[in-house]
């Protein structure tokens, strides 16, 4: 869907090399737009007449067992970041496909199987190396620029090129998890299971909920940081229902829980929508389920529900820029499809759904998800007044005309 034109693509194997590619792009009047993993499908990271800072040969992962500590280049994946902890038994809140970037899932929250006992990814982060739009590298942290530590958390690429993560680590062995399929005629019934199992669920079980994945299913992953004996215990109402179309839950590894969403390949069209909810009645419940047996056919569109306890609800709202610490659910949907003629079909699917879910949303939806069509005023939103305000002195600090523009942008302060 997307057909952009940078002016310059430059790809960078080094700090020095994201130095180098800023004070070009400053010295020839590029905006400049910035690539990690290159898994968001808003696009940002191929703006129109911009200059890429492309991170793809920036993949290191470096671990420090005894400090519990893992420091990630600006171009890694999370499956190159796992692939490192886990060798120690270590581990911290990663995106739910491993070809997603470290960095732009970090910078705007970061959900995933770990929340719960982790936090978000952005709650793991410790500190960031990140290169300012006149080219200086700087270093912030609780300890030193801790204002642009609290803006980083949450705003993403607008402050700058972020060459480096430095994550904090915590031990993890054998997870009790995986899939478990109903039929898309269960959808409703699924959904208000798992919506009880997740109010009563300790911080150790996760649930996230795929409708129409696989075609014709609907799918609850489960990832559970605990015995088999307590998971069996604890997902006994969801295994009473019936039928089942394929119960694949089991005793597995971090990284088999990790595969478990199957990747998606490069060149199909994407459109994604939806908010924050602060719990998940009966009636968006009942929409939801209806919703997705109208999706539009010749695609494979799906509502995802991920569910958030834990951890992230007792994080300090007014500790990072991030926003988001009273909604219970996200829910978004994720339209996806190959042929353009059926652009606006699909488009419209995924709107409505976020229509339909609007009443029971908080402010905003998640910054990782919106699409390249998201107005001002959404953005502001999701921040709220004062942290909206606040951002935009930081943007003014940093960048001040505004180079990091490709993102959910937000405009420096006058």
């Amino acid at each position: 869907m997307l057909d952009r034109r940078p002016a310059e693509i430059l790809v960078c194997s080094s700090v020095s090399d994201v130095v180098a590619a800023v004070r070009r792009a400053r010295q020839t009047g590029l905006p400049i737009s910035i690539r990690g993993g290159g898994h968001g499908v808003a696009g940002h990271c191929a703006g129109d007449g911009s200059l890429v800072v492309d991170l793809r040969g920036m993949r290191q992962v470096a671990v420090d067992a005894q400090r519990r500590v893992a420091v990630a280049a600006g171009g890694a994946t999370w499956e190159e970041y796992d692939a490192a902890t886990q060798r120690f038994g270590l581990a911290s809140t990663g995106g739910t496909f491993v070809d997603t970037g470290v960095a732009g899932l970090t910078l705007g929250g970061g959900i995933g199987y770990l929340q719960g006992t982790h936090g978000f990814a952005v709650d793991t982060l410790a500190g960031v190396t990140m290169v300012t739009a006149d080219g200086d590298v700087v270093q912030a942290s609780s300890d030193g620029n801790p204002e642009l530590f609290w803006g980083i958390r949450g705003a993403g690429a607008n402050l700058g090129v972020v060459t480096g993560f430095e994550f904090s680590l915590r031990p993890l062995g054998a997870l009790y998890g995986g899939e478990i399929d109903f039929p898309l005629s269960s959808g409703a019934e699924v959904l208000r299971i798992v919506r009880d199992l997740a109010a009563a669920a300790p911080d150790e079980l996760a649930f996230q909920v795929v409708l129409g994945r696989r075609t014709a299913v609907s799918t609850v992953l489960v990832c559970f940081q605990g015995s088999e004996s307590d998971a069996v215990e604890l997902l006994a109402p969801l295994r009473r229902l019936r039928p089942v179309e394929n119960d694949a839950l089991r005793v597995l590894s971090y990284a088999e829980m990790q595969a478990t969403n199957p990747l998606l390949p490069f060149g199909l069209r994407h459109y994604w929508k939806g908010h924050f909810l602060r719990d998940l009645p009966d009636d968006v419940v009942d929409a939801t389920a209806d919703h997705v047996a109208r999706r539009p056919e010749g695609g494979f569109a799906t509502v995802l529900i991920e569910f958030i306890g834990g951890v992230p609800l007792r994080v300090p709202a007014d500790s990072m820029a991030f926003n988001q610490r009273s909604a219970r659910v996200n829910a978004s949907a994720l339209a996806i499809w190959m042929d353009a003629a059926s652009d606006s079909e699909h488009v419209a699917w995924a709107r409505t759904f976020a229509t339909l879910i609007a009443p029971a949303a908080t402010e905003a939806e998640y910054v990782n998800y919106m699409t390249d069509d998201t107005p001002v005023d959404r953005v502001r939103a999701t921040y709220g007044d004062a942290k909206y305000a606040r951002l935009r002195d930081l943007k003014k600090r940093y960048d001040p005309e505004n180079v990091f523009r490709f993102n959910a942008n937000i405009r420096p302060a006058a």
